[in-house]
């Protein structure tokens, strides 16, 4: 193959089926079990060949700095591969901020996937998970993505087979809320709802309807609600029409390699 001189991901966003706080892990972290969807609202990662770091969010108000997740995967990348090179990276941003949604973990995934593409390295996904773990919990999925369940930390990933055909509307407000201060919400009150995580994925291998109870249901959700509000979702049919309303599919990641004579889309289910 050619050099390749850029890269251009869709990396989705994701949706929590359900999420349960099952306990808490030694190191003070939530011990989880959720289900995980990835769908067809994306991130465009494009990569292009540079001696030096840079990233770049156009209309964006999320900080394009050394905190940012995209930077802290590049970091991580060069360090594991021992490449002396650097990346210029931007990044076209769709998933609502601060929305439970993985926007950060999904940008993260793509410059991954995308560097390990543009420089040949042939990292597998065991190492690209476990690269992508240390950068966030939810990175891994985003790596995966399609439907998984998901315990501990996001660090226990069983794949399911596809969820059935359905559609989501995603309602976002114009504000979203802090994930540590909805757990910590939830730490102090605890919570009587809890998703039967375990019934839905037997649902999803019947290739059963998925209950809306069991689509919507969080134990974290209703701490969410009351400091601020996090992204709700419903099942829809495919022709629905709402106004300020985000319809989505379910997808996987695809990737988009270019070179002077070289497009080709790969999607990763």
């Amino acid at each position: 193959m050619a050099k390749l001189n850029c890269v251009t991901v869709l990396a989705p966003a994701k949706l929590n089926l359900a999420l349960d706080v099952v306990g808490l892990l030694p190191n003070g972290y939530h011990n989880l079990d959720m289900t995980m969807q990835a769908i067809t609202l994306y991130e465009r990662v494009v990569l292009r060949r540079s001696q030096n770091l840079s990233l770049t969010l156009p209309g964006s108000p999320v900080a394009a700095n050394d905190s940012n997740t995209a930077i802290k995967a590049a970091l991580a990348f060069f360090h594991y591969t021992g490449l002396l090179a650097g990346v210029e990276i931007t990044i076209y941003k769709n998933v609502p901020v601060r929305a439970g949604m993985a926007g950060g973990s999904a940008d993260a995934a793509g410059v991954l996937v995308g560097l390990n593409v543009l420089y040949g390295a042939k990292l597998s996904m065991s190492e690209l998970c476990a690269l992508g773990a240390k950068i966030g919990a939810d990175v891994p999925f985003a790596l995966m993505g399609g439907t998984c369940r998901v315990q501990g930390v996001g660090d226990v990933m069983k794949a399911l087979p596809p969820c059935p055909d359905c559609w989501f509307t995603v309602v976002m407000p114009d504000y979203g809320v802090s994930t540590p201060e909805a757990f910590a919400a939830y730490d102090k009150v605890g919570s009587s709802t809890h998703p039967d995580c375990e019934a839905q994925e037997k649902a999803i291998r019947a290739e059963a309807p998925i209950p809306t109870p069991f689509a919507t249901c969080s134990c974290v959700k209703p701490f969410a609600f009351r400091t601020s509000s996090m992204v709700r979702f419903i099942f829809s049919p495919p022709n629905v029409c709402c106004l300020n309303f985000t319809v989505c599919e379910l997808h996987g990641l695809i990737i988009t390699l270019q070179t002077v004579n070289v497009k080709r889309k790969i999607l990763f289910l």
